[in-house]
């Protein structure tokens, strides 16, 4: 007898399960079912801007103050060009050569004549090479070929802060080199600047 209502009970849940399925409705699934996806919004592009030389803060504009700043830190070129100068960094050759240009206008060519032409040339020369040291932000190691008392003719010899620690050369080369070879480590105090 037990067994006939444990198969009662089966018979009685399997018709409930069939009845119950019978009410539950099923989708169709003839189409396929779109899948929801969000599109992001499309961003604007936004060209890179050239940063503003001297803009300190970063607003676009250069202050009187920051004007000021770049004028410290800048060589102004004869066509009124300034060109920035960075602490330590190289001096770029415009400015070399703009350097070069006005020591030459303020003290002229290495004369060949009298002690006293020549004297006035050097003292021209060193007054022209501290002028432009103060505008550059750095002590010129001037690299020149002039005439050498000692040795009675020309020579490369090495002027300014360097003149008698380093002995005079028969070529430019050589003169640079021992320019540089006295500069050493210092090169964010000192450029050496050779004037022909």
């Amino acid at each position: 007898m037990k067994t006939t209502k444990i198969f009662a009970y089966i018979a009685i849940a399997a018709i409930s399960v069939s009845v119950l399925a019978g009410c539950i409705q099923t989708p169709e699934v003839d189409e396929p079912r779109a899948i929801l996806t969000s599109t992001p919004e499309p961003t604007e592009t936004v060209e890179p801007v050239e940063p503003l030389v001297g803009d300190i803060d970063g607003d676009g504009e250069l202050s009187r103050w920051e004007a000021e700043q770049l004028d410290r830190q800048s060589y102004t070129l004869p066509d009124g060009t300034k060109v920035a100068l960075v602490k330590g960094g190289a001096i770029p050759d415009v400015v070399i050569a703009a350097v070069q240009a006005s020591v030459l206008a303020k003290a002229g060519p290495a004369p060949s004549g009298s002690i006293e032409e020549r004297g006035a040339h050097s003292r021209a020369s060193v007054e022209a090479v501290e002028a432009e040291s103060v505008k550059i932000g750095m002590t010129i190691v001037p690299v020149f070929y002039a005439f050498d008392g000692n040795a009675g003719d020309y020579a490369w010899g090495v002027g300014s802060v360097a003149a008698g620690s380093v002995p005079v050369s028969s070529d430019e080369a050589t003169a640079v080199a021992r320019a540089h070879a006295w500069i050493g480590e210092q090169t964010d105090r000192y450029v050496v600047i050779v004037f022909g």
